[in-house]
């Protein structure tokens, strides 16, 4: 119980509602840009910086009502929608839901791994050039 309890506690102070922060941003993301940074986030971390991972994939995750907005459709190695999901929705971040989305893009980019194509290079800075308020 002690060892949950402390888990909480981390999480709060990393959110930052043990020190009465909220600072969030809004993120306009569309389809590709929701599966791309899904993508590019680390699969293996902490159990802190994981526990705000799986709260971005969560706000991000495509589901059912989207599949059948978007007509969303895979086939060998590709995924399709239809121009619907195009649109950008807004997406609300914590700062350090936003910071976790910096650290793992500077990743990206430290590995030469940033896409050589205008849609990431847009999401990339897109996220880098957003402020929490």
């Amino acid at each position: 119980m002690k060892k949950v309890m402390a888990y909480v506690l981390v999480l709060l102070v990393l959110s930052g509602v043990a020190y009465g922060e909220s600072k969030t941003c809004d993120l306009k993301l569309n389809v590709y840009e929701r599966l791309k940074i899904s993508g590019f986030l680390p699969k293996r971390s902490n159990f802190e910086k994981a526990m705000i991972i799986s709260d971005i994939t969560a706000k991000l995750k495509l589901k059912q009502e989207d599949i059948v907005l978007y007509e969303i459709k895979s086939a060998e190695n590709s995924i399709s929608w239809n121009e619907k999901g195009s649109e950008a929705i807004s997406f609300t971040f914590t700062e350090t839901e936003l910071q976790v989305l910096k650290d793992s893009l500077e990743e990206v980019n430290k590995k030469d791994e940033v896409e050589a194509v205008p849609a990431f290079i847009e999401l990339y800075k897109k996220i880098k050039n957003v402020e929490a308020k």
